[in-house]
């Protein structure tokens, strides 16, 4: 029962190119989807205060810290 799923829809790679999570992982130094989840893992830290610089999010209060 270790099967995977199988995916009914793969992006292009046009799509890939133009997509946010493409350009989020690039402002990271990072090469793609598998690489910025990783980075997500082991740094939530400052995956958290990138992502939350590039959202059009206005704080009440300015963000200070990432909790876990």
């Amino acid at each position: 029962m270790d099967q995977q799923p199988t995916a009914f829809w793969y992006p292009t790679p046009e799509t890939i190119e133009k997509a946010q999570v493409t350009r989020l992982a690039a402002g990271l130094g990072l090469d793609g989807f598998d690489q910025l989840r990783a980075f997500s893992v082991e740094h939530p830290d400052c995956y958290w205060r990138h992502m939350l610089s590039a959202l059009p999010i206005r704080w009440s209060k300015p963000y200070r810290d990432y909790v876990d």
